[in-house]
């Protein structure tokens, strides 16, 4: 069977790719630590102002951890994808057999 051999990745495509993955993981995150968080803002409702402070924690969460995701991602996709090139030009890159 031939061998396929990856030299190179473009830069940008890796980024994007890996921003959509990283936002569709931190929304995952995002929604258990929201379920979590209301959980434990119900137990903690007696306290004077817990239940409140819990509540925006859990919508932040929701809010912030897709798009921190998709910046993280962007971000080490992109130097990832730019370490890759460089070192797959000195050791030969990825291969892929069928």
């Amino acid at each position: 069977m031939p061998e396929i051999e990856i030299k190179k990745f473009d830069v940008m495509s890796v980024a994007k790719v890996l921003a959509v993955i990283m936002a569709i993981i931190g929304f995952i995150t995002g929604l258990l630590t929201a379920a979590a968080g209301a959980a434990a803002g119900g137990m903690l409702s007696m306290i004077p102002g817990a239940g409140a402070m819990i509540g925006r924690m859990t919508l932040a969460s929701i809010i912030l951890l897709p798009i921190m995701g998709a910046i993280y991602g962007f971000v080490g996709g992109a130097i990832w994808a730019f370490l890759y090139n460089i070192v797959a030009d000195w050791i030969g890159g990825i291969n892929f057999k069928h």
